[in-house]
């Protein structure tokens, strides 16, 4: 499961388990992988070093993914591909081509679905 080698990924999402579970499965897939607990947090992270992906977490206290991906897009150059998250219908058609999301999954969703999107997303 080498797919993503040599990618840098980003995992942004408040709760622990979840965050240490794709951090986990994405690092077996090959992946460099950092984490955020905060979009505060991650947005100093991806200012500080260059990521391939950011995957985040839609609702989280404080700054939440959406604008957490707006940041992104406004200040990153060049833009890691872009990801999120969410266990509610949080994220409008509109909002989603806007910011140039690459998918969002669905709470709960497939570690395995998240690693092939990603896969995907990075080496077409």
């Amino acid at each position: 499961m080498s797919n993503l080698r040599e990618k840098t990924l980003l995992v942004v999402d408040d709760e622990a388990m979840l965050r240490e579970i794709l951090v986990e499965v994405l690092a077996d897939a090959g992946a460099q992988v950092d984490e955020a607990e905060s979009a505060t947090v991650a947005l100093a992270k991806v200012r500080a070093k260059h990521y391939d992906a950011v995957i985040s977490d839609i609702r989280m206290p404080g700054v939440n993914g959406v604008e957490l991906m707006t940041r992104i897009n406004q200040e990153i150059t060049p833009r890691p591909k872009l990801f999120l998250c969410s266990g509610f219908n949080d994220v409008s058609a509109e909002v989603d081509s806007d910011l140039g999301i690459v998918r969002i999954f669905s709470k709960p969703f497939s570690v395995e679905e998240i690693v092939e999107a990603l896969r995907d997303a990075l080496t077409n």
